[in-house]
């Protein structure tokens, strides 16, 4: 038997040994959040009917064909692509699952197969079973999708089977025979009216810090500019959304946004091949947003995305007029497309919301503070410390290491620990902290006087 080890609450041990018991002084708590997620929905040919397909770029690019149906560099996946170049992780929703959405299946030989998801994709694939040639009790079960073969198996062929892989589920009795079959009868729904409105139900149950409103129908617009409001304003889930709110030339017009720091209004054209696909520059802006850190500004961010984007002749006063109206714009510079300001759609500024309110980069410092906070407080506070002077001050403790994190990268300025002010509120149970913090901008523009003696 070896010497002692572990933890220990008291020092009563009779082994010799060593024991290290880890206890946090204060400060380990409150680290800045992670962001990078975007939610998008899109209609497709395979996938679940229900909830997101959550993927990485490593994932993407590694598994795309079990998970969406198509090869990573299909062109039906370019959005994807799109947001992946800035965001972290991006949840795709299927949203063609209404009307005729059909599962492919097969039977036929003592075996029944069945695809994973609905949708048109199931009709290529193909299952193979065939006794092995050195034991005749045992057979070989192979699926092929496109031709090409994704999975094998080797099962009894005397004894009831059931295997499943990221394609289909098969099953049979005792198999008498070689079988071979294509899976058909696979068909893909229509994307409905509730199509919407259950998207944004799945992402009201998701970790989401950028939303895609992939539409130019006003009516929908309105309703993903409602859920978003209603999600930062009542939730306290501080989601910001993407939106396409149209694009005209003359200098009278005014945007149709909804004149709110957690909407970004992008107005330029997205082009591929000479084909026009209108909003989807969305998708690109929308991985960028998520994917910027608290102390990161897109304001002339190069575009390294698929599409050409169409950069309309406005004069100096024009693109000025469009920018005090809260549009999102790219310009031409040093022979790249870069985003011109990273600003959100507010342009109407009060006191309780200045105009540094319209920065991105001044709203994500303030979202991350929202959201971080809140899990500090929710994930080590609520129900574990006493409601006194010991357990606020302990609470105040990782507000300020958080809070000096932020002013370490940059995010804020000028903070001191008299910054914050924590006391009991009205009930028992009331925490009310006071907080004072002022978000770093990044430099965009340049006053500078040359004296000539």
């Amino acid at each position: 038997m070896g010497l002692g080890g572990g933890t220990f609450s008291t020092m009563n041990k009779v082994l010799p040994g060593s024991y290290i018991r880890f206890e946090s002084t204060g400060g380990i708590l409150g680290n800045v959040g992670e962001r990078g997620i975007v939610a998008m929905q899109m209609p497709l040919n395979w996938g679940p009917m229900h909830g997101f397909i959550s993927v990485t770029a490593e994932e993407f690019y590694g598994d795309s064909l079990k998970l969406f149906g198509l090869p990573p560099d299909a062109d039906e996946l370019r959005n994807v692509r799109e947001v992946l170049r800035g965001a972290r992780v991006v949840k795709v929703y299927r949203s063609n699952i209404g009307g005729a959405a059909r599962v492919a299946s097969f039977t036929g030989g003592g075996i029944s197969a069945r695809a994973k998801h609905s949708g048109i994709f199931g009709n290529n694939i193909r299952v193979a079973v065939s006794f092995r040639m050195d034991d005749g009790n045992f057979v070989n079960v192979r699926t092929y999708v496109n031709g090409d073969e994704v999975d094998h198996r080797v099962v009894s062929s005397v004894q009831p089977f059931a295997i499943e892989n990221d394609f289909v589920s098969i099953s049979g009795s005792s198999v008498v025979g070689n079988v071979e079959g294509a899976l058909s009868g696979g068909a893909n729904g229509a994307v409905l009216g509730m199509s919407y409105w259950n998207y944004l139900n799945a992402v009201e149950r998701e970790e989401i810090n950028v939303l895609c409103a992939d539409t130019d129908n006003p009516i929908t617009l309105e309703l993903y500019a409602n859920f978003t409001k209603r999600l930062r304003e009542e939730e306290g889930v501080k989601i910001v959304a993407v939106m396409f709110m149209g694009v005209a030339e003359d200098l009278d017009w005014l945007p149709n946004d909804p004149n709110y720091e957690g909407i970004v209004n992008v107005s330029n054209l997205a082009y591929y091949d000479n084909a026009r696909f209108g909003k989807d520059l969305i998708f690109w802006v929308a991985g960028q947003l998520a994917g910027a850190a608290p102390n990161e500004s897109l304001t002339n961010r190069a575009y390294d995305g698929e599409y050409d984007i169409k950069l309309s002749p406005f004069t100096r006063r024009q693109i000025e007029h469009r920018l005090r109206n809260g549009v999102f714009m790219f310009y031409f510079a040093r022979g790249e497309v870069r985003v011109l300001r990273d600003i959100n759609s507010l342009r109407t500024f009060t006191a309780r919301r200045s105009r540094e309110f319209s920065s991105n980069r001044v709203v994500r410092v303030l979202d991350s503070i929202s959201t971080d906070v809140s899990r500090i407080f929710n994930e080590f506070f609520i129900g574990r410390e006493s409601n006194d002077e010991v357990g606020r001050n302990l609470f105040k403790v990782e507000l300020i290491n958080y809070l000096e994190q932020l002013q370490a990268m940059q995010a804020i300025t000028n903070f001191v620990a008299d910054d914050v002010s924590i006391s009991q509120g009205p009930e028992k149970t009331d925490v009310v902290v006071e907080l004072m913090v002022q978000p770093v901008d990044s430099m965009e523009k340049l006053y500078m006087t040359v004296k000539v003696v």
